[in-house]
């Protein structure tokens, strides 16, 4: 059996494990059904998490454009990241009253070294996967359990070709938990929002000879995931500085478990009347990209970020 053979079977014996865990919690579900509805449809009992929406493309990452400093700076260099997720199919399969989706998703960031005379792009990491997503909303104290995420495949490379190449591949796990509740409404994302969230995501890695081949060539003892760890954690605040019913923001916290230095944080805005949303980032840490994944990092991006 291939590794990729073997991830498509981890993800199907968990997605039956998680299955078992809902059906336990779940009061209502006397017995296993197993229901297809249309996404723009609606389940009894069940959060019409589209929201009527129509088109199976949505914002996957967030998306922005930033700049670090000013371009006639010789250091200046531009960060954007665009990112979109496909739903495959336009109905969901409803085990146990919870809707199990698979997702398509493409994510790509760049450095563009805007302050230099050619204005070369320094490096663009490539990031296609499939996961499913298992929208269980359980509700237990002060916590829910929204999503329970399993992918069998990500893979994320620089495109570039020999010492400069960089790629690795993983399979993983991850769930989404919510605190406070916000009441719902269709924006730019119709899925349920918490005033925090945590999300956790566990991941096996392999196919990363490059990087191997690259840290002996410097003779370097430490290991690709070494910096790159086995999982991440993120913590998310909504509406915590300005805020109203045309106001909006977030803020995330996001690091690596099990792997070298790493914190990113994001700040997101939101202001009546506009079609994009001020966006600060910042970065502390390694493994800001992959070609930068040995290199520490300790900076800010400035710009705005968008969603459709």
């Amino acid at each position: 059996m291939s590794r990729i053979e073997r991830s498509f079977a981890f993800s199907i014996a968990l997605c039956a494990f998680f299955a078992a865990i809902a059906a336990h919690a779940n009061a209502q579900a006397d017995t296993p059904q197993v229901l297809l509805q249309s996404a723009s449809g609606t389940q009894e009992g069940a959060v019409d998490r589209e929201c009527n929406r129509t088109s199976p493309i949505s914002t996957y990452k967030i998306n922005y454009f930033t700049l670090n400093r000013l371009p006639n700076d010789k250091n200046a260099q531009v960060k954007f990241q665009f990112s979109a997720k496909y739903k495959f199919f336009n109905r969901d399969v409803f085990v146990l009253d919870h809707p199990l989706s698979l997702y398509l998703a493409y994510s790509q960031k760049s450095l563009w070294n805007v302050g230099q005379d050619s204005m070369p792009f320094e490096e663009s990491n490539y990031n296609p996967e499939a996961f499913f997503d298992y929208q269980v909303n359980l509700a237990r104290g002060a916590a829910t359990l929204r999503d329970i995420i399993l992918s069998p495949y990500e893979h994320e490379s620089n495109g570039l070709a020999g010492p400069l190449s960089r790629g690795w591949n993983r399979f993983y796990a991850a769930v989404r938990l919510g605190f406070l509740p916000i009441e719902e409404k269709c924006d730019f994302d119709s899925t349920p929002k918490d005033r925090i969230e945590v999300f956790l995501k566990a991941w096996h890695a392999y196919g990363y000879s490059d990087e191997t081949t690259y840290l002996q060539t410097i003779n370097s003892n430490k290991t690709f995931i070494g910096y790159e760890g086995f999982g991440e954690v993120s913590l998310l605040f909504r509406d915590i500085i300005v805020h109203g019913d045309d106001w909006g923001n977030s803020f995330e916290i996001t690091s690596r478990i099990g792997g070298k230095d790493n914190l990113e944080l994001q700040y997101v805005q939101k202001v009546p009347g506009l079609n994009f949303l001020p966006y600060i980032q910042y970065w502390h840490g390694y493994d800001e990209t992959l070609l930068r994944f040995d290199r520490f990092e300790d900076r800010t991006f400035m710009g705005v970020s968008f969603v459709y």
